[in-house]
């Protein structure tokens, strides 16, 4: 019955990542159909796991649970005084040593309780060696790590399923699948409603898929239930971005600013290790929100306080370009594009708005040089992506000041044809041969 219930899961996973097409999900999904066997849970419990699971564990597993790493920590240290052999208070002691940007104590923890387990592959232990080869910069094993623990079942008996659900969920969100995520991540909760790890990332999901109102309620729990978990900070800047797409600026604007104090309270070792990107992306929203209300130096301020701590960050340089260029400054618009251009040369914003600013000051030649370029990169782009209705727009803009561009006519031809548009399709490749002679 369990050999059943692993190849029907196995099956369900193959279909699920053939939804996708990246090399990523790919090799995952090359890796998936390589399995043949899977762990029996109740022969596990009973190899490897024969000590029982003394009362400092369960406290470590509530706190981490609730986001309160520091005190998992600690009752994680009291139950190894207690028991030396808990393996799965070093695996969690192990994870909230990386929510914390401790690498150092997270490998020392995880190695020693792969050690303890004899390798025997369980969600934790797969997880562990995941992240243990994402350190070492083995992406491919941590690939194969992370495909292979989604494959596993839960073992209900233990007093740490939630968690283990939780990773699987977390694993989907990171290949894409958020549908996946959704359904492991309520499954978690039904366990246990006071998750609140999963309450922000169900939250995360809920706000990346248009649903705010249930993304408010889980980021509103979250705090509620802990409003100083390991999260609160990121908490905040997604419950601002909700806001934002609400119309409640104000509201949104107050979170912003919360995210950033919280941040800034942060240690520097969590933000540069785990949450650099986020800390990045507060002070790029609330930029985008202050000049949208007309906050035109609160905003220059947000961006120029990005790039002094991103030298690389693309966002940072076009939204300042783009406020230089809509108050007069174009000579400060385009220093701001060229930085870009440097860093990326393939970023069409920057060609975009550039091109913008030629024409407008009679430099029609390079305008449409940079127009061209800019609106070809920005169509293949959409198309890579599926969204061929933009792709198609983008093309076109190009063929409205250049209409013998061969290179538009073909790339046009090729999204008509994925939207089953196969006359305009043929049209556009006829166009695309006469002119490419």
């Amino acid at each position: 019955m369990a050999n059943e219930n692993n190849q029907d899961l196995t099956r369900f996973n193959e279909q699920e990542l053939a939804k996708y097409s990246s090399d990523l999900l790919k090799k995952g999904l090359n890796l998936s159909k390589k399995i043949s066997s899977k762990i029996d849970k109740d022969n596990l419990v009973n190899s490897i796991s024969s000590n029982r699971w003394n009362n400092f564990f369960i406290q470590g597993i509530k706190h981490y649970a609730l986001g309160d790493i520091k005190t998992a920590i600690d009752c994680f240290d009291k139950s190894l005084e207690t028991d030396q052999n808990c393996f799965e208070s070093l695996f969690l002691r192990g994870f909230s040593h990386t929510l914390l940007g401790n690498q150092e104590d997270s490998k020392k923890d995880l190695d020693l309780a792969l050690i303890k387990t004899n390798n025997h592959d369980t969600i934790f232990t797969l997880y562990a060696k995941g992240h243990l080869s994402g350190i070492s910069k083995k992406d491919d094993d941590m690939i194969k790590y992370h495909y292979n623990l989604l494959s596993i079942n839960p073992d209900y008996k233990r007093p740490y399923v939630a968690e283990e659900i939780f990773i699987q969920g977390y694993i989907y969100y990171l290949f894409q699948d958020q549908i996946a995520s959704l359904e492991k991540l309520n499954k978690a909760l039904e366990i246990n409603p006071n998750f609140v790890l999963a309450l922000v990332l169900r939250g995360c999901i809920f706000w990346n898929i248009g649903n705010y109102q249930n993304s408010l309620q889980d980021l509103n729990s979250s705090l509620e239930l802990n409003p100083r978990h390991i999260n609160n900070a990121h908490t905040f800047y997604i419950r601002a971005c909700v806001h934002k797409a609400l119309g409640n600026y104000e509201v949104a604007i107050s979170d912003f600013n919360e995210s950033i104090r919280l941040y800034n309270n942060t240690s520097s070792k969590i933000i540069l290790n785990f949450n650099f990107s986020n800390f990045v992306n507060v002070y790029l929203e609330r930029g985008k929100l202050l000049n949208y209300l007309g906050n035109y130096y609160g905003a220059i301020e947000d961006f120029n306080y990005v790039i002094e701590i991103d030298p690389y960050c693309l966002s940072a340089y076009i939204q300042r370009a783009t406020i230089y260029y809509e108050h007069g400054q174009k000579s400060q618009a385009l220093i701001d594009c060229q930085r870009a251009l440097d860093i990326d040369s393939n970023y069409a914003m920057a060609y975009i708005l550039r091109g913008k600013i030629y024409n407008e000051s009679g430099n029609y030649q390079s305008a449409v040089n940079d127009w061209t370029i800019g609106f070809l990169l920005q169509g293949n782009e959409y198309q890579q992506s599926g969204d061929y209705k933009a792709a198609i727009e983008n093309y076109t803009a190009i063929l409205e000041f250049d209409p013998n561009n061969y290179l538009a006519y073909n790339q046009r031809s090729s999204a008509r044809s994925a939207v089953g548009d196969y006359q305009g399709a043929m049209e556009d490749l006829a166009k695309a041969r006469q002119f490419s002679t």
